[in-house]
């Protein structure tokens, strides 16, 4: 089951970025009973976020969570959860309309791939620009 909560302005389109998660669930071969949780939250709350989660006292384009977000799920079915700040991507890449690359970049989180680590990130970036391509995502970052 995939969730899309939509807690701002912005239209989203959820029947997009529910087949995205859905291609990404397929290629990554995991269970259809995972439930993977896509919020799109304002400023002030992926701020909070992101100072609860990380230390770091500023907002930020995504986040990923390895349990629920949203209260009444059952922890050991949810796979995850990708929190998107729409206002804070529109303003640090204005040429980004679609979501699609970060959902695609929180995703890879979920799956412990990591750009932090020397080590990983040229595997991270690489993977994240193959699975760009492949599910017909022109920009990513």
């Amino acid at each position: 089951m995939i969730e899309i909560i939509n807690q701002t302005r912005f239209k989203i389109d959820k029947s997009d970025y529910t087949r995205l998660v859905s291609e990404l669930l397929t290629y990554f071969q995991l269970p259809d009973k995972y439930i993977v949780e896509v919020l799109f939250v304002n400023l002030k709350d992926i701020k909070s976020l992101n100072q609860s989660y990380r230390g770091i006292k500023s907002p930020t384009d995504v986040l990923s969570f390895s349990s629920p977000i949203i209260p009444n799920l059952i922890p050991s079915q949810v796979f995850g959860s990708i929190v998107i700040c729409p206002t804070y991507i529109t303003q640090k890449f204005p040429d980004f309309t679609d979501f699609k690359p970060f959902i695609l970049h929180g995703f890879l989180h979920l799956m412990d791939y990591d750009h932090h680590n020397p080590s990983s990130k040229k595997q991270f970036y690489s993977l994240n620009k193959k699975l760009a391509h492949k599910f017909g995502i022109e920009k990513f970052y």
